[in-house]
């Protein structure tokens, strides 16, 4: 009775969208570690490569140069953008988080409409949208066979998954499925946290991939979030069984691409699988289905400095790996047991502060800056943008939502169209290998034609080859802006370089310093005018494949439509100031009058606050650890998150 009162109170303290960026950390080697039905299609397959015990690190480098995106990472990885969006019961709550005891009447929207929604995705430009349909607190917007807490119980009882289907169909957007593995609702009064959740787990899958919201290969993306209030951070559902889920989505939507829930349920017990030390022993491969997408460990919309699409494969415990800032970095290899397709996606919201849901108080949008930066940050930094949208107590996208796009679609358009570089000619050089291979001459990589590239020929020493392609433009131009893509399709090979311009007689730095391209990238630097640059390959894992190359120019004068004056004007509410400071955690009401305080560690244990009602500050010692902290001011409640180190 006690462990179950003080549950109650920490779920409820809870009210909030994630633990911390690290709880949806995926364990890359335990993963491989699962045996999959598909065998056939998870070894030797071009998306993922074993290395030798005791292989040299440039072997290892060589072949890693070779992995391959699988065909459903490649749809999902020229799609650039899709969208995500949060509307549920939570939406009527004024929270991100629930609690699984809202009655299924408070979902009432007033006008609502996922054909709006559709048709702002796709003038957007946006690919695909992937919907909450069931959040941590269990409600599901469709109408589900396997529980009460749905739509079918609601006021408003349309299908919101039927509707948003029809609309997508309609305006020409792809659906993904975001599905909380976390469910409050079955916790409190289903089966959750036993071994028939797993089945009532699987039997929603099916009601969503088996055809009723597409037809087989249609679902674009699965997104299982790794957020789960119940359990110590870093540590597995016992009852989870991600392996079955995998297998129902391989089995129903084989096209789609899996956001994997975390590393939890790999994680183990400490002690090594016969399967990975038959791995790093030489006498297994490693296991991929060629299906997953990575998250980029944050969920503030940045990307690392070099973000990889080959990850290498070193260790069988990885807790918190995708928040390592140098994930996929070289020194890696060294002690990997092999590399794998694993391309990351930059999810954050559109709302300024953090919010997924649309709440009664309003919201504080992102800035066209914010969005810009955003922009290079994911598609410009070889990596996917899953950017959330907040639909409204009406069942809305709200207009300064749509205004905003609007705008940055006019940025990008305009910045991004025409290419400064058509017309020039490139020729190439190289040392230690031969400039040009047969039939992948430099000009290949400014014909505009897809699927043509260049590429040095003969052998290429990893230690010793360089390569530069000069491009002398048809005339002076001016630009501010430099796009590269490689050939990603035969996989990711540079692993340092460069660019210049030629400024007078004097060849002069824009880029430097880099390591990864990838599928696209792009960098901003201060407005040139030149009539040749130069890209230099300074490092590659085999001979390197550049299949694209452009320069472009912020226009001036691309201000795009105003945002209603009370979006401009909005700001964040005040709130709460909290720090920590020697083991002190100090609370500054900001002028808000404070009636009570909630403290709890993530590992379960609630912590007696001293009560104070007031506007004054207070403080309190704490022990090492992550906890979160819930203040309530009024008629408003505030959820942090803190950490206090050792």
């Amino acid at each position: 009775m006690y462990a179950q009162k003080i549950r109650s109170r920490i779920h409820h303290l809870l009210n909030y969208r994630r633990q911390i960026p690290g709880i949806v950390a995926v364990s890359l080697a335990t993963i491989l570690s699962i045996p999959f039905k598909v065998s056939a299609v998870l070894q030797d397959s071009v998306w993922v490569v074993t290395f030798a015990p005791g292989e040299a690190l440039t072997s290892k480098l060589q072949k890693a140069a070779h992995v391959r995106p699988s065909p459903a990472q490649i749809k999902w990885m020229e799609r650039e953008r899709n969208a995500f969006i949060h509307y549920g019961m939570n939406t009527f709550h004024g929270a991100d988080w629930g609690t699984g005891h809202e009655a299924e009447t408070d979902f009432a929207p007033t006008a609502q409409n996922p054909d709006q929604w559709a048709q702002v995705l796709k003038d957007a430009k946006f690919s695909m949208v992937v919907p909450t349909v069931k959040h941590h607190d269990g409600f599901c917007i469709w109408n589900t066979a396997t529980t009460n807490h749905c739509i079918r119980n609601a006021t408003v009882k349309t299908d919101v998954v039927d509707a948003l289907h029809t609309g997508c169909v309609n305006h020409g957007v792809d659906l993904g499925i975001y599905l909380s593995p976390w469910d409050m609702n079955q916790r409190d009064f289903g089966v959750w946290n036993t071994a028939a959740y797993n089945t009532f787990f699987v039997n929603q899958l099916k009601e969503l991939l088996g055809g009723t919201y597409g037809a087989k290969g249609t679902i674009g993306e699965l997104w299982f979030d790794g957020a789960c209030g119940d359990y110590p951070i870093w540590q597995p559902v016992p009852t989870y069984t991600p392996k079955v889920w995998y297998d129902t989505i391989e089995a129903l939507q084989p096209d789609a691409v899996i956001r994997l829930y975390d590393g939890f349920y790999f994680s183990g017990t400490g002690t090594d699988s016969s399967e990975w030390v038959g791995i790093k022993q030489g006498t297994q491969k490693l296991k991929w289905r060629g299906k997953e997408i990575r998250w980029c460990g944050n969920e503030g919309g940045t990307g690392r400095a070099d973000e990889w699409s080959v990850e290498p494969v070193w260790a069988r415990f990885f807790g918190s790996d995708q928040q390592n800032n140098t994930l996929g970095q070289e020194s890696f290899y060294t002690n990997a047991v092999g590399a794998l397709w694993y391309q990351s996606e930059v999810n954050t919201s559109i709302a300024a502060n953090g919010q997924w849901f649309w709440h009664t108080g309003g919201y504080a949008l992102k800035t066209l800056t914010d969005l810009q930066t955003l922009y290079y940050n994911s598609v410009g930094n070889n990596a996917n943008l899953l950017l959330n949208l907040l639909p409204d107590n009406r069942g809305l996208i709200a207009t300064d939502q749509i205004t905003l796009l609007r705008n940055w679609n006019n940025w990008i358009d305009s910045t991004f169209t025409k290419n400064w570089a058509n017309g020039a000619t490139a020729t190439a050089t190289a040392v230690n290998a031969t400039p040009e291979a047969t039939g992948h001459e430099a000009n290949k990589i400014i014909d505009n034609i897809k699927n043509t590239y260049w590429t040095t020929g003969g052998t290429w020493n990893i230690s010793t080859s360089t390569a530069t392609v000069t491009f002398v433009l048809p005339a002076s131009q001016t630009f501010d802006h430099v796009m590269i893509k490689e050939y990603v399709y035969d996989g990711q090979r540079v692993a340092g370089w460069s660019v210049d311009y030629l400024n007078g007689t004097t060849w002069t730095s824009l880029v430097s310093g880099k390591k990864v391209i990838g599928y696209k990238r792009i960098c901003k630097f201060n407005q040139v005018t030149a009539s040749q640059v130069r890209l230099n390959i300074t490092r590659s894992w085999d001979n390197p494949e550049i299949s694209d190359f452009a320069l472009y120019r912020t226009r001036s004068g691309i201000v795009g439509i105003s945002v209603p004056p009370a979006v401009q004007t909005a700001s964040i509410p005040i709130q709460p100031k909290i720090t920590v400071n020697a083991h002190r955690l100090t609370i500054d009401a900001m002028g808000l009058r404070i009636s009570r305080i909630d403290i709890a560690r993530l590992d379960g244990r609630s912590i007696p606050v001293s009560m104070i009602r007031g506007s004054k500050a207070v403080s309190r010692p704490l022990t090492p650890g992550v906890y979160l902290v819930q203040i309530q001011a009024g008629e408003r409640t505030f959820h942090n998150k803190i950490a206090v180190s050792r």
